[in-house]
């Protein structure tokens, strides 16, 4: 069911993502001017991450324990690619309706998600198509995106490894 306002999401993921710290530098605070390569790559290692919970026996996440990994990890995709649309002041189009083709697999499809970010164009046509192909996978599977989204941004909010004092500390995130 697609019922997510991805306009709203980029502000919501963003603007909590400036809070957190993400787009300041960790000593100074001052603002970062961030390398799209490095967003991409990002967004790649949620879609990784939902394959290994799938490739798993379709594992429950850590940090959700209602919902299997490749559902949250599918939600964090998304966080990210809002993060970033908002980080480069990408505005989201209409949604793409694709048809998730019932014959495609859901390892076919996180292919396709990692072929479709590994493409040059630096644009709102990556996100929207990316998007619009996680609303399908996860239509397909009776995955709630919209609710997971919501749960894993207040999740995210109050994590220790997400906050300044500790990405600062020797292996904490520095990106």
């Amino acid at each position: 069911m697609r019922d997510i306002d991805w306009d709203e999401y980029r502000d919501i993921c963003h603007n909590a993502a400036v809070k957190s710290g993400w787009w300041s530098d960790l000593e100074t605070g001052e603002k970062l001017v961030k390398d799209w390569k490095t967003s991409i790559l990002l967004i790649h290692s949620e879609v990784s991450e939902g394959f290994e919970g799938y490739r798993k026996g379709n594992k429950m996440d850590d940090h959700l324990p209602h919902v299997t990994m490749l559902e949250a990890e599918l939600a964090d995709v998304c966080i990210r690619i809002c993060d970033t649309a908002g980080g480069f002041n990408i505005e989201m189009l209409p949604r793409f309706n694709f048809v998730f083709y019932m014959g495609f697999s859901i390892i076919k499809t996180l292919s396709q998600l990692h072929y479709l970010l590994s493409s040059d164009y630096e644009d709102v046509l990556l996100f929207n198509e990316v998007l619009s192909r996680v609303e399908d996978l996860c239509d397909s599977q009776g995955f709630t995106l919209k609710k997971t989204i919501d749960e894993k941004l207040a999740y995210n909010a109050i994590r220790q490894d997400h906050k300044i004092e500790n990405r600062k500390t020797d292996g904490g995130k520095k990106f």
